[in-house]
């Protein structure tokens, strides 16, 4: 992802800079083992492994953290906030878990949060819920939401794949990670549905036995394809908003990803997009910033 949004700055930079009023700049990279790479444009000088002073210097405005993960990104994304830097997140696993303090930390820095790409790839969810259906009440939120395990099933139902088969070529085409449990076993749906439940509702996830984590990994996604699909669901304040992965006849197209709202006193329109993989995330971490 972190190519992605490096890619659509170089490219988009007259744009970007029309519609901000100024240069977007590219001040620094912190990887650990990332190289220089001419096609990119960057430069030995760009690339640090010193995160923690990446994010608070002087020069650097914004902070976009595509991590991964709880830690070095949680403590990260705190300091970047502490010294006046608007944070830009793709990290649904860290806002599931921290983002109430999160969010704290930037409202009382008086710094902006922007994690569009967090939930949804491809898919404007956030806005959409945040902006375009704001004075709506929201009731319901569901749709596809992890693009690895949708590949997965539309494999195994258009070509007749085993679960193995399938898993083994999300892998090779870059849908889903060297270690893919986060997917597959349902954790990462269920951190996305926590922030959109949370957006959609404006009100937190405090009791985690409200969330309901089905395990689709192996022979359970036979069942699935039988049966229609088990999923994640959140349940707000009795019922005021409920939240749930996948609709009944899931799976859609390989990699989409469909999202729809239900809400009073309107029904919001379903938002649709390719899911995982570049540049569609990247997208979204660009509008963010």
């Amino acid at each position: 992802m972190g190519e992605g949004v490096v890619k659509l700055m170089r490219h988009n930079a007259a744009l970007l800079e029309r519609k901000l009023g100024a240069p977007l700049e590219l001040a620094g990279v912190a990887d650990r083992s990332l190289r220089p790479v001419a096609a990119l444009g960057l430069t030995a000088k760009l690339i640090t492994r010193d995160a923690a002073a990446l994010v608070v210097r002087p020069d650097v405005d914004i902070v976009v953290e595509l991590f991964g993960g709880i830690e070095p990104a949680r403590a990260l994304i705190l300091k970047a906030l502490a010294a006046g830097k608007d944070v830009v997140t793709a990290n649904k696993a860290l806002l599931a878990e921290h983002g109430e303090r999160i969010f704290a930390a930037a409202a009382k820095a008086a710094m902006a949060i922007g994690f569009e790409a967090s939930v949804g790839g491809g898919v404007p969810i956030i806005r959409t819920l945040r902006e375009a259906l704001a004075g709506d009440r929201q009731r319901a939120v569901y749709g596809i939401v992890n693009g690895t395990c949708n590949s997965i099933l539309t494999m195994m139902t258009e070509q007749g794949a085993e679960f193995s088969e399938a898993l083994a070529e999300a892998q090779r085409t870059g849908l889903a990670e060297a270690n893919p449990a986060l997917d597959i076993e349902g954790y990462d749906g269920s951190n996305g549905l926590l922030r959109l439940t949370r957006v959609g509702a404006a009100q937190a996830v405090t009791d985690w036995s409200s969330v309901s984590i089905a395990i689709v990994a192996g022979k359970l996604y036979d069942t699935m394809l039988e049966k229609g699909p088990a999923g994640n669901y959140v349940h707000i304040g009795a019922g005021v908003l409920t939240g749930r992965w996948a609709p009944p006849g899931a799976p859609a197209t390989p990699r989409a990803r469909t999202l729809r709202t239900r809400a009073l006193p309107r029904t919001g329109a379903p938002r649709a997009s390719p899911g995982a993989g570049p540049p569609r995330p990247g997208r979204r971490c660009t509008d963010g910033l």
